[in-house]
């Protein structure tokens, strides 16, 4: 039987037999597809193998077994809603822009060549994706070209060298703002799938993120002991998943699980988490039967556009402070008597953590913790180099900071601000330095009294 969702054109196939699947893939798949059957997961190796020699994208198929998975959530979530999450995980995700490369060696039997033609020598590959328009925000930010251990990023916004790229994870986790990712776990795709369980039911329970490769080995799971409720989200590698999506679904009241016989690079972007008791990490089907019989203490903290609120209160309730592997909370370190609050900063701030206030007398540059992400863009822009450093750590009290200050300059005709004493000072020493004295008559001057003073209204 094939259910179509017409809303998220997506379609569930809850088949009986394995043969049903094999031929309903061979007739093609267009679109994202959920395979609903029982055993499913013992096929997946033949599944991808026959989207191989199609030319099929792989990344559009996913997979459940109804009778396992409901029997792990422990009826706390049903069967639909499973399969609704799912369904709204691939309709967000990015699997149709799955980047390709060609492979002119695989073997394709005649069959295939004459109903796919060029298409079988088209591979899909799970690997990085750059979203242009966000990257493009940070536009100085090279911390993912820096990261990347095999030099697979270049530009900006960053094209990527899939030859190279062995999808360690590393420039998923250190993206501030979450513009790179993979096809299948975009930001929205994530969010869309945690939202859809929590209005069926805000129990607290595990997610298990697995490999699509390793979740034939979940059958082994002892399903009878007394589990916590407990969901399984497949994944191409469990690299794709970066702390802060980590840290967003631990917001929501579920602990992630990764399960995996080995982690790359990424793992030690994980450490913190994994030490703040909001992940755990698994190796062997042993100690994922070991996890998820620990009870649960997450609640749902719902959730806003940006999720800072809610991760911020979860990280205060464990830590005061902690050094952190990844940007997504920081502070700044500034040498105030080289900062002459020329507003450079505060103009380029993606977030508006760095701002400009006056009061009657004094100008002051104020931090707000609770608004930095840590992208390091102010530490660039800064033309006097005195920003010296954003750290990532979390700290406990989110009060705005005075990082410097200094009195006001005013108009010496109408009154009017003009910026800081320090600014004024900085610019007429490199006039004076650069010989352009006559710039000095009208240095103290606002805009509209230069003018007056130049056209001599």
């Amino acid at each position: 039987m094939i259910i179509t969702n017409m809303e998220l054109r997506i379609q569930s196939m809850y088949v009986e037999r394995f043969d049903d699947t094999y031929s309903l893939i061979s007739g093609g798949v267009e679109e994202p597809t959920i395979l609903v059957f029982r055993g499913v997961w013992s096929k997946i190796r033949d599944l991808y193998r026959l989207c191989e020699v199609e030319g099929l994208n792989p990344l559009l198929l996913d997979f459940i077994d109804p009778e396992f998975e409901y029997s792990m959530a422990r009826k706390v979530f049903s069967l639909e809603s499973i399969v609704r999450a799912r369904e709204f995980r691939l309709k967000y995700s990015r699997v149709s822009d799955a980047p390709v490369r060609f492979s002119l060696d695989r073997r394709v039997d005649r069959r295939s060549l004459i109903t796919r033609g060029p298409l079988t020598a088209i591979e899909y590959i799970d690997r990085p994706i750059i979203d242009s328009d966000l990257c493009n925000i940070l536009d100085r930010c090279d911390l993912c070209i820096n990261m990347c251990p095999y030099n697979a990023l270049s530009g900006k916004p960053p094209s990527v060298d899939y030859v190279k790229c062995t999808m360690c994870g590393l420039c998923i986790g250190i993206c501030p703002i979450e513009a790179i990712s993979t096809p299948r776990v975009a930001r929205d795709s994530l969010d869309w799938y945690i939202k859809i369980l929590r209005e069926h039911s805000l129990t607290p329970a595990y997610i298990i993120i697995a490999q699509y490769s390793d979740l034939e080995s979940l059958y082994d799971l002892d399903i009878s002991i007394d589990a916590q409720p407990t969901l399984v989200l497949p994944t191409g590698r469990v690299e794709e998943f970066s702390p802060l999506s980590l840290l967003r679904i631990a917001s929501r009241g579920f602990k992630p699980v990764i399960y995996a016989k080995m982690i790359g690079e990424a793992s030690k972007l994980y450490s913190e988490l994994i030490n703040l008791g909001l992940l755990d990490v698994a190796s062997s089907i042993g100690e994922v039967n070991r996890v998820i019989v620990k009870p649960l203490k997450l609640v749902d903290r719902g959730v806003t556009p940006t999720h800072r609120g809610f991760t911020r209160t979860l990280l205060e309730e464990l830590t005061e402070y902690t050094k952190l592997s990844f940007p997504g909370y920081a502070d700044i370190v500034i040498d105030e008597e080289l900062c002459t609050l020329c507003e450079v900063c505060t103009r380029y701030c993606p977030t508006g953590a760095l701002r400009v206030e006056s009061s009657s007398n004094k100008v002051s540059l104020i931090f707000y913790p609770d608004d930095c992400i840590g992208c390091r863009k102010c530490v660039w822009v800064c033309p006097e180099n005195a920003i010296k450093s954003i750290d990532w750590i979390f700290r406990v009290g989110s009060e705005k900071r005075v990082l410097a200050e200094d009195k006001i300059a005013k108009c010496r005709e109408c009154g009017a601000i003009i910026g800081s004493e320090k600014m004024i000072a900085r610019v007429e020493s490199r006039l004076r330095e650069a010989g352009v004295l006559h710039a000095l008559e009208t240095l103290r001057l606002c805009s509209e009294c230069k003018a007056k003073r130049i056209y001599r209204i």
